[in-house]
């Protein structure tokens, strides 16, 4: 049997999917092992309110939390892991590479923690549209 070839997902085996980049970079992702995780995305902005602006989605299992500053994104991604069971966060590019090193050390470096970055061809327009 032949695999079929859609939006730029190879299957593998039935749980697992490959997935290839622009730079023909493949990424295996085991989808047996993601399909029950907690994923958490936390954006950083002047505005928010931790408590307040959540999102959930997914039944529950990937949210989206707005904080004010490092430090109250560092207080959120502690309870996500020690309290409700967050496998994996993610963060805006905002928090930038210290402000990851800072979320990573609020949940001892037990989860895997990521952040957005831009390619440089884009530093203008993130520039043009985060400097108004």
């Amino acid at each position: 049997m032949t695999a079929k070839k859609q939006d730029g997902i190879i299957p593998v085996r039935r749980d697992q999917q490959r997935r290839k980049t622009a730079e023909n970079i493949f990424y295996i992702t085991d989808l047996k092992e993601t399909e029950n995780m907690k994923f958490a995305f936390l954006i950083l902005g002047n505005n928010f309110d931790r408590e307040k602006d959540q999102a959930l989605i997914h039944n529950g299992t990937a949210r989206i939390i707005g904080v004010p500053s490092v430090q109250e994104a560092a207080l959120t991604a502690r309870k996500l892991y020690e309290d409700d069971g967050v496998d994996c966060i993610e963060l805006c590019g905002a928090f930038g590479p210290e402000g990851a090193r800072k979320i990573i050390e609020a949940t001892d470096n037990k989860i895997p923690v990521g952040y957005i970055t831009h390619l440089p061809e884009q530093d203008e327009v993130y520039n043009a549209a985060f400097s108004k």
